[in-house]
């Protein structure tokens, strides 16, 4: 939480930059607060840098010591601190003090490896060892002497549980660690260990590796491929050289376009053992060897069930089960991958055929990162994944748990196989008892029987999944004040909210065959596709205009009739176009109530024209002033066409990272952003730039609009809000009230409820309602306001007070509201039906009566909306989301 503000207001100073009040107007009392912020002064004006497209320069303000921002009727005058290092934490960490970029003796490090082992072996430390609890006929194994000193205790306690999982027990294993927690470094360690143990002399440590682990270590690593760089540094980083050679040589096939030397690494590989580095996408492709093309492929090459070779982020983002059903919402919202070849055709189908036998029966032990892209079992990476033949497997996620427990189950099962069960009675025995339990409206044997079947679940899942929380870290990070900040509609964008919506309806109607009237169940046909367009909207109605007409220039057919939108659009001819031949149609209908508006409003693609947009344009006015670096995330690519266009004609400087971005350029943009001398605006993609990013110069980040999974936007917060932060961290996120908005926030509490539960272990309020179904597609409601005076009285952030000030906002909501309640623990009676319901599960979900108050939890917790989480692109109007 901010600090309550406690400075007098002051006289204005010489070196002040005025911004805003008119010549011969007297400005109010000022009022003076302090903010971190970097006093370097900036570089020259190209900063040395070689132009890139992806970047806008703006033009840099003079050095200052103070400034006045203009907020409202009032002006705040800002002292600028310089930002110091916060001190650390008590997380212990080992005798050498962790340094980021730490150089490893690499020579050095290699040959003290052997010698470790034997000074280690029979000391009591073991925090100091991977496998303590060791039997006696096997020796303690330490921890390489390069990499100890630098770990935290939780990462030492992850490796411990991997070694114990994956080496002793020779199973799979999830290991949990929330954002920014350095699970990728506690996987090399453990693959150097086990790659060292497995070519031991030794018979006291070699007998301790199963045998599929010794000698050459084939390690396949699958990875977004925005990732994989990092994967190949930090190998280079830690793992070191013996006699010339790398003790586990990576290789990493997308770095080469040629098809034969490709095909030759991923020989090469399987002959010598080391590490493949394969994103998503490209295993996929090997595994349903689809990863050839021909140079004249025959038909079963473009068959559905063979897949086709270039996949587009839609069909990517459809895996998800998140997909809007056209492209120009987010066709470059995910990374593209170059992962296909063009060969002769008998060539191809033969190397086709070896690459998937490769990557799916030589890998010893595969690790997935970001796993919770396996999160729909029928996905093609799913069934990529499932098909390699090792049990080795381990799995990394910051979220296990983004939406239904059902996306748990699979995870799970992955790295453990059936052990929670077939997926019915799993749903019958854990999702729908817990889930039925979450809601503010839950009855309290609802309640109680969730706490029991959490228990149950916590206890049977302890020995596969490691997790470790922020809370476990939180002492040693800044503070993080995030805010929920309620705008609403203004008057174009009710206008057009309320004729979309409507239509929608309509449309949905008219198809139902039901002579007219709402039906008691109606479907939403194309239902993703609907929301995406409402919430462009919401974003700014000339974006939603600008993505109709791409599609109308397309020449969208309706029925037998195809009209020419160019054609009409670029004589401005409007009238030409009978409203009739729309009808059946609520996009065409859309598209031209907007282009009546855009004839009738002046400046019609102004942020004046969305709260939200003028809200994040004073956001990055007044970071730019106070010269704070800041993140903003869109899950839309449109959106950020037109954020970054408004940029270029403010002058105010930006990087831009999407999914058309290439991994080489994400790794600079961001070098630069982190410089002194960079821009202090980075405009991100939620999905394609929320993962595995480590943007810490940034202390501000807004989450301007969000989608269906609440994990996405926690993801994109982590970018900043992790280790190597020292400056408070403050995230405004948007919503517009009165609108669908406020269905999907309800959505979200829910999903974090039951993640934290599930997950953390922590009990949460309970603030998800039910029955919010039917309000997707209302017409917009009134916007509950809120009492702001709080706000305004007690914190210092400029942004915030000057967001106030502006009169857009309605509501502001600190995020940090769930609270652990008293009524969570078990009562002596409940630990004994945790007994029973315990031993019920250990064997085999035997059937039994239900008992009193429990008997209707099968259907009351049931989640009967998978298409807002599971893939199916319909909704049934009157059903709950659950």
């Amino acid at each position: 939480m901010l600090a309550p503000k406690n400075s007098p207001p002051t006289e204005l100073g010489p070196q002040e930059r005025v911004r805003g009040p008119q010549p011969g107007l007297q400005p109010p009392d000022p009022k003076r607060l302090k903010v971190f912020v970097d006093l370097t002064p900036p570089a020259s004006e190209n900063g040395g840098r070689s132009p890139q497209p992806d970047i806008h320069q703006g033009e840099s303000p003079p050095p200052r010591e103070e400034i006045i921002v203009k907020a409202g009727k009032e002006q705040i005058v800002i002292d600028l601190v310089e930002a110091r290092e916060s001190p650390d934490g008590d997380e212990n960490i080992r005798p050498n003090s962790r340094e980021d970029n730490a150089t490893v003796d690499h020579e050095t490090a290699g040959h003290l490896v052997t010698k470790n082992l034997d000074r280690v072996a029979g000391s009591g430390q073991s925090d100091m060892i991977v496998n303590p609890g060791h039997s006696a006929e096997y020796r303690a194994i330490p921890f390489p002497p390069h990499i100890s000193g630098k770990l935290f205790d939780s990462q030492i306690e992850g490796i411990q549980f991997l070694w114990r999982e994956v080496v002793q027990k020779g199973e799979g294993a999830l290991l949990a660690h929330t954002m920014g927690m350095g699970k990728t470094l506690q996987v090399i360690t453990l693959l150097y260990l086990i790659s060292e143990a497995g070519k031991s002399k030794d018979e006291g440590i070699l007998g301790q590796v199963p045998d599929h682990l010794r000698g050459s270590l084939h390690v396949l690593i699958v990875a977004p491929p925005g990732l994989l760089p990092n994967w190949r540094e930090e190998f280079m980083k830690w793992v070191p050289k013996s006699d010339g050679q790398r003790l586990l040589e990576f290789y990493m096939p997308s770095q080469l376009k040629d098809p034969k030397p490709r095909i030759r690494m991923f020989k090469d590989w399987e002959a010598s053992g080391g590490v493949l580095l394969l994103g998503y996408q490209m295993l996929r492709d090997c595994a349903l060897e689809s990863s050839i093309r021909c140079n004249q492929p025959r038909k079963a090459f473009k068959s559905s069930d063979r897949r086709t070779t270039k996949t587009s982020a839609k069909a990517r983002d459809a895996e998800s089960g998140n997909a809007p059903e056209n492209d120009d919402f987010d066709s470059t919202d995910l990374e593209e991958e170059d992962v296909t070849l063009t060969l002769e055709e008998e060539e191809a189908i033969k190397l086709a055929a070896e690459l998937k036998r490769i990557v799916l029966e030589a890998p010893s032990i595969v690790v997935a990162d970001e796993a919770h892209a396996m999160k729909n079992e029928k996905s093609g990476i799913s069934e990529a994944l499932g098909q390699i033949m090792t049990d080795s497997r381990i799995a990394l996620t910051g979220s296990p748990l983004a939406n239904n427990l059902n996306e748990y189950y699979c995870l799970t099962k992955w790295v453990a196989g059936d052990m929670l069960g077939p997926k019915g009675k799993f749903k019958t025995f854990f999702s729908s008892p817990i889930e039925a339990g979450l809601y503010e409206e839950s009855s309290p044997d609802q309640r109680r029987i969730a706490l029991r079947r959490l228990a149950v679940l916590r206890h049977v899942m302890s020995p596969k999944m490691n997790r470790c929380g922020l809370s476990r870290i939180k002492h040693r990070l800044p503070e993080k004040t995030e805010l929920l900040i309620t705008v609403e509609l203004t008057e174009i964008q009710r206008k057009i909210y309320s004729l979309f919506a409507k239509n929608v309806v309509q449309e949905n109607i008219i198809s139902s065959s039901s002579g007219g009237a709402l039906p008691e169940n109606l479907e939403i046909k194309s239902f993703f596709d609907h929301v995406r367009c409402l919430r462009t909207l919401l974003n700014h109605p000339h974006i939603l205009l600008e993505v109709f007409k791409d599609r109308a220039e397309k020449n969208a057919k309706k029925g037998d009739v195809e009209i020419n939108w160019a054609t009409h659009l670029s004589k401005s001819t409007i009238h030409e176009i009978r409203e009739e031949d729309l009808l059946g149609d609520a996009h065409l209908k859309t598209l031209l109530n907007l282009y009546k508006h855009a004839r009738t409003f002046e400046n019609f693609d102004s942020p004046i024209h969305s709260n939200r947009m003028t809200c994040l344009f004073q956001i990055l006015q007044v970071a730019e002033d106070i010269r704070e670096k800041i993140l903003v995330f869109s899950s839309s690519i449109p959106t950020l066409d037109y954020i970054a266009a408004q940029l270029k004609t403010k002058s105010i400087g930006y990087y831009r990272i999407d999914g058309s971005t290439k991994p080489i350029d994400r790794q600079k943009f961001i070098a630069e952003f982190d410089s002194k001398g960079g821009e202090n605006v980075m405009l991100i993609s939620t999905r394609a730039g929320g993962v595995g990013l480590n943007i810490t110069a940034a202390s501000r980040v807004v989450i301007f609009d969000f989608d269906f999974s609440p994990q996405d936007e926690e993801q994109a917060i982590a970018r900043a809000y992790r280790f190597g932060q020292t400056k408070p961290v403050f995230v405004y996120r948007f919503k517009v009230g009165g609108t669908f908005e406020d269905v999907i926030h309800n959505r979200s509490l829910f999903k974090i409820s039951l993640a934290a539960r599930v997950v953390d272990h922590s009990h949460p309020v309970r603030l998800a309602k039910q029955g919010r179904a039917r309000e997707y597609f209302n017409p917009p409601g009134q916007c509950e306001k809120g009492d702001l005076l709080e706000f305004k009285q007690n914190y210092t952030d400029p942004i915030l007070l000057g967001l106030i000030q502006s009169g857009l906002v309605l509501k502001i909501d600190l995020q940090d509201t769930y609270l652990d309640r008293t009524d969570q623990e078990l009562t002596k009676s409940e630990q004994k039906r945790f007994q029973l319901d315990l031993e019920i599960y250990n064997n085999n979900y035997e059937d039994r009566e239900p008992t009193s108050g429990e008997s209707d939890i099968g259907d009351s917790g049931e989640d009967s909306q998978e298409g807002l989480d599971g893939g199916a692109d319909v909704l049934n109007i009157t059903q709950i989301p659950q």
